[in-house]
């Protein structure tokens, strides 16, 4: 697994978070899926089974959640794009993985619709829980650090344009001080001058307390994350 995936751009910078929730949800979805698979075996009563169209609505949220992660690779910019792309498509990676552990759920579906014996199917697909929790945690792994990234890439964004505003406000001030030094000299008739002057020094101060205060805000999140 590559150690350093790149940063999406930031026409996908919802992109990470949004990925990673849904790498998680599989994760559940794998168990669910199992779950409900060994109780559809296990039913009585083979004509009524709730727990088989329970399995089956599963087995499809699945197919869709997985369809969604393994073509996002084309939502980031290289490198990222790359190492999602070989996440997924690599002989040992993800998709090879989960297209096995489905492949082996929907012979068990199938059994079991057809009233046949689906002990020796459902251990089969039992057996490979553990290799296809791993990969999907491989998963979560790989969204997790780019997510990370990411905001960490808007941080440092955000404190350029913060940095930016701070000196645009630091030009103001001094402006606004040369103004007030012509206007005192200007006398009576530079006193509407005068007032313009404090206005724009009194604006200054608060862009710099505000872009301090967005800092300290972001600062204050990523410590917590």
């Amino acid at each position: 697994m590559p150690a350093n995936p790149s940063v999406p751009s930031s026409s996908a910078s919802a992109q990470p978070a949004s990925h990673l929730n849904l790498a998680g949800r599989q994760r559940m979805l794998s168990q669910r899926l199992l779950l409900q698979t060994m109780l559809a075996s296990q039913a009585s009563d083979q004509a009524a089974n709730p727990h088989l169209a329970t399995a089956q609505a599963t087995r499809t949220e699945f197919e869709r959640s997985q369809q969604a992660l393994a073509q996002c690779w084309q939502h980031y910019p290289a490198p990222a794009s790359q190492t999602l792309r070989t996440l997924y498509t690599e002989v040992q990676g993800i998709s090879p993985v989960v297209q096995d552990f489905c492949q082996r759920i929907d012979q068990c579906h199938q059994a079991i619709a057809q009233r046949r014996d689906s002990v020796a199917l459902v251990h089969a697909a039992v057996s490979c829980a553990d290799a296809v929790l791993q990969a999907l945690n491989r998963a979560t792994e790989v969204f997790d650090q780019i997510n990370r990234q990411a905001e960490k890439a808007l941080f440092q964004e955000l404190q350029h344009i913060v940095g930016r505003v701070q000196e645009i406000a630091r030009e103001a001030k001094i402006v606004s001080f040369n103004a007030q030094v012509i206007a005192a000299r200007a006398g009576t008739e530079g006193r509407e001058f005068s007032v313009v002057a404090n206005v724009l020094a009194g604006i200054s101060g608060q862009v710099t307390e505000l872009s301090q205060q967005a800092l300290q805000l972001v600062g204050n999140k990523n410590a917590r994350n």
